[in-house]
């Protein structure tokens, strides 16, 4: 529509999509219109005139360039496409009025024929004069994306490792040599998706997705691990701040059926929440602040803490998948113990309270956390600087599972784009098929994970005992 603003000059007036049949605007008759039906009179309204001069007006508008554009090749076929009428008419005045230096035809002169997908070889020549960081880079672009800083990507050498942030928190710590496969390339290669922003949906929910019922269930686990005892037992009093706050930011559905997705994600955790009253009814869970510090870095975080140790709240009902990211958890927390010389009641052991299971890890000795500590960092360093033969589910089936679940969990852990892009690429020293489970028991986490193996516990909930403090 070239209604708004089009008397006003500006320097560069752009046309989009001026293909015939698209301007001008091919007439409708509705049916109830009487007028269309009666015979044409001199003075009635033309929507094909209106908009022969609302285009002359956009041609008198531009001050310094014009830029008109049309789909010339169909997609399908790539069959011709003609352009508007107008378009058309403007280009048959250029040939007549205008002429080149050289001769030639003007209107082939002015017009630029663009290839069908944006990501062409055509558009990505060599830079003539080459930049010296960047000797073989696109042509000068305007966008942030394509500058020279975002380009450059630092490529550490295979021999040495990169150094550590600084400012290290536990859990990007946790995260990283938990799976460094995916760390490494989500974070030394920056190839992680949600560096898009999605647009805004205008969708109305009905019912909560699978993520949204994880965040829902792992959002009600920390409100009921900061819950008073007293109100922890009022089981219509469960997080009622949380409720309303996802009310107001409409990600639950309308009433009444949010109350009944409410109540359905609370009767899936009861069991936790159960346990969670009974274990905890003497002394609550306490948040604790640490910080420490590992050749010039700052390793920083909080543990939730009771006398039993560390407590951690999971919505999801797997072990598999976060195991080793709390076992990471775990040696720093008995690391923390052992260094900082602080008197407190909790014990080194770790709890992980699932929907479905207890995971508990057993206090270690003084010289192994500091040992696996250091040796955690080194994973870190190695994590940053090239991809790792790890796969967490598959080494969790092996330590606590048979073969043939082990062998199960790889058949799935392969399909990862990223252990099939280390594989096929070869991104790490040395030959692996991607059909060929990787042999994981030299590892250290598994090393260490097996040696405190026989005192690991991890029980159902349904024959749980209740480890009341």
């Amino acid at each position: 529509n070239l209604m708004p603003l089009r008397t006003i000059p500006f320097s560069i007036v752009c046309l989009l999509g001026m293909n015939d049949g698209a301007y001008p605007h091919p007439e409708k008759q509705q049916s109830f219109d009487l007028l269309a039906s009666a015979p044409k009179r001199p003075g009635d309204r033309s929507r094909r005139q209106e908009d022969r001069y609302l285009f002359l007006e956009a041609l008198c508008s531009a001050r310094q360039q014009l830029y008109i554009s049309y789909v010339g090749r169909a997609a399908q076929d790539n069959s011709q496409r003609e352009p508007s009428l107008l378009v058309s008419e403007l280009q048959d005045y250029c040939r007549q009025q205008g002429a080149l230096a050289g001769g030639g035809d003007p209107v082939a002169h002015l017009t630029r024929r663009h290839r069908l997908q944006a990501f062409h070889p055509d558009y990505y020549p060599v830079r003539a004069t080459a930049s010296p960081r960047l000797p073989h880079c696109l042509p000068p672009s305007f966008s942030l994306d394509w500058s020279e800083d975002r380009l450059v990507i630092e490529v550490h050498d295979q021999g040495t490792r990169p150094e550590l942030p600084a400012e290290i928190h536990l859990d990007w710590l946790s995260a990283l040599v938990g799976d460094p496969l995916r760390a490494y390339y989500r974070q030394t290669l920056q190839l992680q998706l949600d560096a898009f922003e999605e647009s805004a949906t205008v969708e109305e929910p009905f019912a909560l997705d699978g993520l949204d019922r994880f965040r829902l269930a792992q959002a009600q686990l920390l409100a009921w691990r900061d819950t008073a005892e007293d109100e922890l037992d009022d089981e219509s009093n469960a997080a009622p701040s949380l409720l309303t706050e996802w009310r107001l930011q409409g990600r639950l559905p309308r009433a009444p059926l949010d109350r009944m997705v409410w109540q359905e994600e609370c009767q899936r955790l009861q069991p936790l929440r159960q346990h969670l009253r009974h274990a905890f009814s003497q002394h609550g869970i306490s948040s604790q602040a640490f910080v420490l510090a590992w050749q010039g870095a700052r390793v920083f975080g909080q543990f939730a803490i009771s006398p039993i140790g560390q407590v951690e709240l999971s919505a999801s009902p797997k072990q598999e998948k976060d195991f080793f990211a709390f076992w990471v958890r775990h040696v720093v927390w008995n690391y923390y113990l052992g260094s900082s010389g602080e008197s407190t009641e909790a014990s080194g052991a770790s709890v992980k309270l699932t929907p479905a299971s207890q995971l508990s890890l057993p206090p270690l000795t003084s010289a192994d956390a500091a040992a696996y500590f250091a040796q955690i960092m080194t994973l870190a360093q190695d994590a940053l600087r090239a991809p790792q033969l790890f796969l967490p589910k598959t080494a969790y089936a092996q330590i606590f599972s048979k073969d043939s679940e082990a062998q199960n969990q790889f058949r799935n852990e392969s399909q990862r784009a990223d252990w099939l892009r280390a594989c096929l690429c070869g991104d790490w020293q040395g030959t692996q098929a991607p059909e060929q489970m990787p042999e994981l028991t030299t590892h250290v986490l598994l090393q260490q994970v097996m040696k405190y193996r026989e005192q690991v516990s991890i029980v159902e909930w349904p024959d749980c005992p209740r480890a009341s403090v």
